[in-house]
């Protein structure tokens, strides 16, 4: 498919919309122009160009910078890698299946799904958990190899920093990205990384109710479950936590999307303090969200306006309404507290 102007024209001189490749690699790097322009890619399909997609892909390449250089520090280079916690198998076994169906996307052409894919599994699986979990205990024959097969798979689709990052390995002299092999896989058990995936449940609901309170020195409760017991201090890494401590009963707010037994001890007050907040915030994007439907209901205004703007009031209400599900969310989380 082409790439259109921002409004969905084509692009010619004529209409002066042209958007030069050559200024916008100069601006945010070749790296992030090559990622950013296939992001949203489908075969087939014209899409207009968005600058948005640039950005994250820019911001991508420093997140990739970011976590190259802590792991360099923490990675045990040389040793054979092992795959020990649940942490480690849950990595493993979803670089694995990234890995896998990445190769098939390729394959077949599908470079923006695959680049999608690539995307999502550094930014939120190895950076966002599995980095965070192994600081309580690193493992680092592991990540330098999970290091080593980022930098392997994203080459071609970010050869310049990739090969940069490459040639900053202490552990790989006089070697140069571009010839090296893909990595040869590890094997995982699906039942120790589906308890770290348990894990990841709870630290993520407890994180996520956290931040929604604003609260801080926050302690997770916790009844009979070897579960929490064995995985305490990643739990405590993950959510944030100041302890995770074995009771005979708590008390507090209930962690409700795990099967174990857990409350993090919160006061009702402050969630009744928050559901006030949070309604007040309802109504005032209500009111957003009806003004924006009184527009797109009027058909002068929908026929006589650029079709851009139109769009854009389009896509406003798009915004609108998932923020309105989102903060009612929040809300009925706590209403009952």
């Amino acid at each position: 498919g082409l790439i259109m102007d921002p409004q969905g024209q084509k692009m010619s001189k004529s209409k002066g919309n042209v958007v030069n490749p050559i200024d916008k690699v100069l601006e945010y790097g070749s790296d992030a122009f090559r990622m950013g322009i296939i992001a949203d890619e489908a075969p087939g399909v014209n899409r207009p160009y968005d600058e948005s997609k640039l950005i994250g892909a820019r911001n991508f390449c420093n997140k990739l910078w970011n976590i190259a250089r802590y792991t360099q520090g923490v990675a045990t280079p040389g040793a054979k890698p092992t795959v020990e916690s649940p942490a480690d198998h849950w990595i493993i076994s979803h670089f694995n299946d990234m890995f896998a169906e990445s190769q098939k996307l390729m394959d077949q052409n599908r470079f923006g799904e695959a680049y999608r894919l690539l995307y999502h599994f550094v930014w939120d699986d190895l950076a966002d958990w599995y980095l965070e979990a192994a600081k309580t205990a690193p493992n680092g024959p592991l990540m330098a190899y999970l290091l080593e097969s980022v930098l392997r798979v994203l080459h071609p689709f970010a050869p310049f920093i990739t090969e940069t990052l490459w040639q900053a390995l202490e552990w790989q002299p006089d070697t140069v990205l571009a010839t090296q092999e893909y990595p040869a896989l590890l094997k995982a058990s699906s039942k120790a990384a589906q308890e770290f995936e348990q894990v990841r449940v709870i630290a993520s609901e407890a994180r996520q109710i956290v931040n929604s309170l604003r609260a801080s020195g926050v302690t997770l409760y916790y009844l009979d479950s070897s579960l929490i017991s064995s995985n305490a201090a990643v739990i405590k890494q993950l959510a944030r936590l100041k302890d995770v401590v074995s009771v005979d009963d708590g008390t507090g707010i209930f962690l409700s999307e795990t099967s174990e037994k857990c409350w993090l001890d919160i006061d009702a007050s402050a969630a009744s303090a928050f559901v006030a907040d949070v309604s007040a915030r309802i109504l005032k994007q209500e009111a957003v969200i009806s003004g924006l439907e009184k527009r797109l209901s009027n058909k002068a205004y929908v026929s006589g306006a650029p079709s851009h703007v139109v769009s854009e009031t389009r896509a406003s209400l798009a915004a609108a309404v998932e923020l309105l599900t989102n903060l009612q969310r929040e809300r009925d989380r706590f209403a009952d507290l």
